[in-house]
């Protein structure tokens, strides 16, 4: 009986080794990140505000000849109107000769297009660390919440980042959102405070007496 149970025991071992090395090379794999920081707040209608982008590394992350990048950005045009895109100080290819186009910005579609490369064609950068990229510019025109949202990944005419060679470079996107609160909203809430709670103390106060 215990010569009968070696089988088994040898395709559960086998079935184990199998698993452990399937899953290990996913767990260590670490891309760089495209950025949008924080679900931002716009104090009233007519306030414009900036959407800061930027390129997360973390420890152990890497980018290998990086000649150029390009933004594609989604919101929603009853809730904000973009104005303009700059380059942040710091920015990876700062220093290089570069080719940065003013912003392609569709208020039909509701899309912000930005990109930045390098001019020579051997100019690129090696990365290790996190990096700004830029600053797109919006005004708040309606109350309201709007994603702001990177899309076309890793395609051609959307967000992408590309080495020296032509090739795409993996990534992943983390989008964001921006919201439109009444300017008036902070003094009413604090109004109804101060009125729900006076209620309350003559309410007490009434059935104390």
């Amino acid at each position: 009986m215990k010569g009968n149970n070696l089988p088994v025991k040898m395709f559960l071992a086998i079935l184990l080794a199998i698993l452990l090395t399937s899953v290990h090379p996913a767990n260590a794999q670490t891309l760089p990140k495209i950025v949008l920081i924080d679900h931002l707040t716009v104090n009233s209608v007519g306030q414009t505000f900036n959407a800061s982008i930027y390129l997360n590394l973390t420890a152990g992350t890497n980018i290998t000849n990086l000649k150029g990048w390009e933004i594609k950005m989604s919101y929603n045009t009853t809730v904000l109107d973009c104005l303009s895109a700059q380059l942040l100080p710091g920015h990876p290819l700062e220093g290089l000769s570069i080719m940065n186009p003013a912003p392609t910005i569709d208020e039909t579609a509701g899309t912000v297009l930005y990109m930045c490369i390098t001019v020579q064609m051997n100019d690129c950068v090696n990365l290790t660390t996190t990096k700004p990229l830029c600053n797109i510019l919006f005004n708040g025109t309606a109350v309201g919440t709007s994603p702001l949202t990177f899309i076309g990944l890793n395609a051609t005419g959307g967000t992408y980042m590309i080495n020296k060679d032509g090739l795409k470079i993996s990534f992943e996107a983390v989008s964001g959102d921006a919201t439109v609160i009444p300017e008036f909203a902070l003094p009413l809430l604090i109004t109804l405070f101060v009125a729900t709670a006076t209620i309350a103390c003559a309410a007490r106060k009434k059935r104390w007496n």
